[in-house]
Order: C-alpha cells, then sequence, then structure tokens
C-alpha cells in the first residue's frame, strides 16, 4: 500500500487555517510530504468543528475526501482517535464513510499491559 514507507503525523494544526485562505495550502502541502506513504491524522474528529460556522477545518476535509478518491494507490491516510468521537464525526461529514475502508478499534490497555510494555521497552 505504501511506497516509500514514510509516516507523516498531522493534527488538526497542521492541516487547518486560521484565516480564509491558509487552510488549502497547509492540507495540500502536508499531504504532498506524505505522498507515497502513510499520513496519520491523530485527533482528527477536530478537523470538524459543528458549533462554528466560520471554522476553515471543513475545507481540509473536503480536500482529504479528493485526496482519499483521486489518489488512493498513491497514500494511505488514517484517522485517529477516540471511537465515541470518531463516530460522531463520520455522521457530521457525508461521504467520509464510503471512502474509510477499514475502521480499527483498538481496546484500552490493562494497567499490567501497560507495566509490561514499558519493561520491555527499558
Amino acid at each position: 500500500y505504501s511506497r516509500s514507507g514514510h509516516l507523516v503525523v498531522a493534527t488538526r494544526d497542521d492541516l487547518v487555517g486560521q484565516y480564509v485562505g491558509h487552510t488549502a495550502p497547509k492540507t495540500k502541502e502536508v499531504i504532498k510530504k506524505a505522498m507515497g506513504g502513510v499520513l496519520l491524522i491523530d485527533e482528527a474528529y477536530y478537523l470538524y468543528n459543528a458549533s462554528n460556522d466560520r471554522d476553515y477545518g471543513q475545507e481540509s476535509i473536503e480536500i482529504l475526501l479528493n485526496v482519499m478518491e483521486e489518489n488512493r494507490e498513491d497514500i494511505v491516510i488514517v484517522l485517529a482517535g477516540y471511537k465515541d468521537r470518531m463516530d460522531k464525526f463520520f455522521s457530521f461529514i457525508p461521504g467520509m464513510s464510503s471512502r474509510v475502508g477499514n475502521h480499527i478499534e483498538f481496546p484500552n490497555y490493562e494497567p499490567e499491559e501497560l507495566l509490561s510494555i514499558a519493561k520491555v521497552m527499558c
């Protein structure tokens, strides 16, 4: 799925601008860096703010949807976040669910599991 195997991690701050005309270049620059690899958008649900009509996150989402459709052979986009918030995010954005082929839920770690992981990493 990935031509070069690199990973680009992004958040809302990396993708969404603070004024008109700022979001598209920011989003496209991150996508350009990720092309041929994987773009992981952490806490993706923050891209959409239903309570603010003047929020520029929708523009970023529209660009991402287009890239998911037009460049599916050249980029893997991972939308990460808490399940309840991601479910709400998908319900707000028409067309998003049809473009995201897989939904994977990771269970929370138990304290003993976290300790085991920490021991392995030390």
